[in-house]
């Protein structure tokens, strides 16, 4: 992803920041600590501003399921495939002994 791209996608969850419905339901910049880790990750649905992402978005789609088809797994198979929910993730270390922001390793999602 470009550095125009990147701002882009900022500037929908920017968006997003300011949906009185998400805040509302808690879908905004929700925070979570990873069990088993000294990391946080904190999520923001795009989903319902993904026309302030110019595109990326799209071209994001096409490029998932450009992988997925060459990887041979035949998903189209299953029927029209659709983005269901679109997702910032930013991670954080929970406490400043010595760890770096994205120093989560593998973890299961918890929501």
């Amino acid at each position: 992803v470009a550095w125009w791209e990147q701002e882009m996608l900022l500037r929908a969850e920017r968006q997003a920041w300011k949906d009185r419905f998400l805040i509302e339901h808690s879908l905004v910049n929700r925070t979570r600590q990873i069990t088993g880790s000294p990391s946080r990750q904190s999520v923001t649905w795009l989903h319902r501003h993904r026309g302030f992402a110019g595109g990326v978005v799209d071209r994001l789609v096409e490029a998932v399921m450009s992988a997925q088809e060459a990887a041979g797994w035949a998903l189209a198979g299953l029927g029209p495939l659709q983005v269901r929910c679109i997702e910032s993730v930013r991670y954080s270390s929970a406490d400043d002994e010595g760890h770096e922001d994205g120093d989560e390793g593998w973890h299961q999602d918890e929501y």
